[in-house]
């Protein structure tokens, strides 16, 4: 997906495997959800009911959308689909407001169905997560994308069809920002790693986020973590760019020690297996 020097050099499936393992799971993922939605809205969705629905079961294998995460949810007392979309590249994709109406399509004809002569379908909110490089200013609604005059807009009114995703813009945050969402501290992490695979400038915000690679290492499973992380900054870092090295100057304590271990232990993995 390279379109330019900011871009790094790594496939986008190493952003997408990171995402999934992370946000995958209910806690993250719903954590994700509600710090990003309007809070009105996710004050009526029923959390607990929260379920992972796999993509391949609802038809959603759809080009350029590959690292899509899909998850129903009780909204207002119907049974929703939450979607969450990452989009990897530097520059957004002109294409979103096409590709998102593909997406609410095919769950639409997999899930819509008609009762007592009514078609009735399921409520579906597409999220879009971007944490590229570039300002964001794709039309956030396939009717904005329309080849029409204001004048023939205003005069169709309710005829501009509207499919609208709802925007999750990382590269508007900094470190306090990203932190107050209140995310685990694996996923706040997790966020800061993708945004910082893309944007050097946001990399020494690591230092602002202490507090939360410490608790991370301190977790059950956060030598795991720890381990993943290191993976993708390694696999994202361009030549003479060295991402865990950058990483390692910001940190102290246990979370220092831990990843300087795991780094090491990694090292002797390599090693064996050359």
């Amino acid at each position: 997906m390279s379109d330019g020097d900011d871009t790094p050099p790594a496939h986008a499936s190493p952003h997408d495997a990171l995402f999934k393992r992370v946000f995958g799971d209910l806690e993250r993922g719903g954590a994700l959800l509600r710090s990003s939605l309007p809070a009105e809205l996710a004050r009526l969705i029923a959390w607990d009911s929260l379920e992972r629905v796999p993509a391949e079961s609802v038809g959603l294998k759809l080009r350029g959308l590959a690292s899509d995460l899909v998850f129903a949810a009780e909204v207002g007392g119907r049974r929703s689909f939450l979607c969450l979309l990452v989009e990897h590249q530097s520059r957004p994709d002109p294409r979103m407001p096409r590709r998102i109406a593909e997406y609410v399509m095919r769950l639409w004809e997999r899930h819509g169905e008609v009762t007592e002569g009514r078609l009735v379908l399921p409520l579906v909110i597409p999220l879009v997560v971007y944490h590229g490089h570039r300002a964001w200013k794709v039309p956030l609604d396939v009717g904005e994308a329309l080849d029409i005059d204001e004048a023939v807009r205003e005069s169709a009114g309710p005829l501009v069809p509207r499919i609208r995703y709802h925007l999750d813009d990382l590269t508007t945050l900094d470190a306090d920002a990203l932190r107050a969402r209140g995310l685990p501290a694996w996923g706040t992490v997790a966020l800061w790693a993708l945004r910082s695979a893309f944007d050097r400038g946001y990399r020494d915000t690591a230092k602002d986020l202490l507090g939360l690679f410490q608790q991370l290492a301190a977790a059950d499973d956060g030598g795991e973590a720890l381990a993943t992380l290191i993976g993708y900054l390694g696999y994202v870092s361009r030549p003479g760019d060295d991402l865990v090295a950058e990483l390692k100057s910001h940190l102290s304590g246990l979370a220092l020690e831990k990843v300087m271990e795991l780094e090491e232990m990694l090292a002797r993995k390599k090693a064996l297996l050359t």
